[in-house]
């Protein structure tokens, strides 16, 4: 499990750098982007990491995007743009930071109920079913356990 979440750290970390390079080499126009290849290659060496994908998109197209070393450790199986990484848990980071970028935006409020937004999501408790807000579902307030599948039967 730790050997799990420093794997995850640490692709986290290099999809952050990355993300931070590719910010900056956007506004290039000359493609391939000199100096990332390097880059990537001392920062998958840096943090130990077998394999990583870059896309870099620039409006609403993606310019560029490769595999980086392998899959797997021992392998030779390369990693191309459409590798599959498991990134843990850093998903529930992503959303939050998304729909805290919609307040901002004013399109949602943490404290709108998520029946505005899902019509169909339903909980076992019919006043947590009217109740519950964004705010509590990021905050892990409600228990997934007691959500019902839409359309589903309650019946065991």
């Amino acid at each position: 499990m730790q050997r799990c979440l420093r794997s995850a750290t640490r692709i986290v970390t290099l999809a952050f750098s990355l993300v931070a390079v590719a910010v900056s080499l956007a506004g290039a126009q000359q493609e391939p982007f000199p100096g990332l290849d390097a880059y990537v290659a001392k920062a998958m060496a840096d943090g130990n990491v077998p394999g990583a994908a870059i896309a870099i998109v620039r409006n609403d197209s993606v310019i560029y995007v490769r595999g980086y070393g392998v899959k797997k450790l021992g392998t030779t199986d390369k990693v191309d743009e459409n590798t599959l990484f498991e990134i843990g848990s850093t998903t529930k980071t992503f959303t939050s930071a998304l729909v805290g970028i919609m307040q901002t935006d004013g399109k949602l409020r943490f404290d709108d109920k998520i029946s505005q937004y899902l019509p169909d999501f339903r909980m076992y408790d019919p006043y947590a079913n009217a109740e519950v807000t964004l705010r509590d579902a990021l905050s892990h307030r409600i228990a997934p356990r007691c959500a019902v599948a839409p359309h589903r039967s309650r019946s065991r």
